[in-house]
């Protein structure tokens, strides 16, 4: 399958494809871009597939990187 640069380049990071399918009404999980979260959150890497992923409880501090 081959994306032009530009759709490739939202496709490649988890973070603006959230933002971008947001923003075009398609129903996302909601974004936790603070030092903790305040509900559960689903984490995993921003850039990568078939890695590990962790459901992280209330106020367990985020890392930046995922």
């Amino acid at each position: 399958m081959h994306h032009k640069t530009d759709s490739a380049l939202i496709i490649a990071d988890k973070r603006r494809q959230n933002v971008e399918l947001s923003a075009a009404g398609v129903l996302m999980p909601a974004l936790i871009t603070g030092v903790s979260a305040d509900r559960h959150a689903f984490s995993n890497e921003a850039v990568n597939a078939h890695v590990t992923v962790a459901i992280l409880p209330p106020g367990t501090q985020m890392d930046e990187s995922r």
